[in-house]
């Protein structure tokens, strides 16, 4: 009698057994199966964003050239901008009269866009330049110190990056000035220092279309920088 129960019991807990690993199996299966439709839904808003931006590249067709021959620089730009109210304006740069204001006196090149919130600076390489992102980095102490003398807003939380326009080395600077973001880009060669300014990051999720569109157009313009 006692070997009948011993043997029922046994048959029982292998029964048991095979249960739980069967559950714990399609359980695993139903986990494998979430994991690839979120992946899925990932690449359609990946494959939906890109295609928004080639709407964007296609809708700017029409595009203009800045060009320098005298301090060997190129990039495009589309003729036009939407704004928030969806109107369109044209897009323009604006070479400023160094003649007039404070720019200061190493500066042989200054241009603006205030549609883009967008401004390069072309200036001969100072005689103590050694290596792009130190220079840069020193460059930086010393607004901070001029900053802190003359009590106005310094930069806050500045973050550095190497990068790459077109095939030119590049330092990318991002930080915040009164909470807002804003951007700086450095580039030598051959005896020149181009310095570039712009309002917000290129990689950061703005909440407006307009900022986004802003951003985009200023991407493209850093992608077709040509340096000669």
């Amino acid at each position: 009698m006692r070997i009948k129960t011993t043997f029922i019991g046994t048959i029982t807990g292998i029964a048991v057994l095979i249960f739980v690993a069967a559950t714990v199996f399609l359980q695993g299966g139903q986990h494998d199966s979430v994991e690839v439709s979120m992946t899925e839904e990932q690449d359609a808003e990946v494959g939906e964003d890109t295609n928004e931006e080639q709407d964007v590249k296609d809708d700017n067709k029409e595009m203009k050239t800045f060009k320098s021959e005298e301090y060997g620089f190129e990039f495009h730009y589309p003729k036009t901008i939407t704004l928030p109210d969806g109107k369109e304006r044209q897009l323009n740069i604006e070479n400023i009269d160094l003649t007039k204001g404070t720019t200061k006196e190493s500066v042989v090149l200054r241009l603006r866009s205030y549609s883009m919130k967008f401004s390069l600076y072309v200036e001969p390489t100072p005689a103590d330049f050694t290596q792009l992102l130190f220079y840069v980095k020193e460059l930086h102490k010393q607004h901070d110190e001029t900053a802190r003398k003359e009590h106005y807003n310094p930069a806050h939380n500045r973050m550095y990056r190497q990068i790459f326009i077109g095939d030119q080395e590049a330092v990318l600077v991002e930080y915040l000035v009164k909470g807002h973001p804003e951007s700086s880009i450095y580039i030598e060669k051959d005896g020149f220092l181009y310095m570039m300014f712009y309002q917000g990051h290129l990689d950061s999720s703005p909440v407006e279309d307009s900022e986004k569109s802003r951003l985009r157009i200023l991407k493209d313009l850093f992608k077709s920088m040509t340096f000669n």
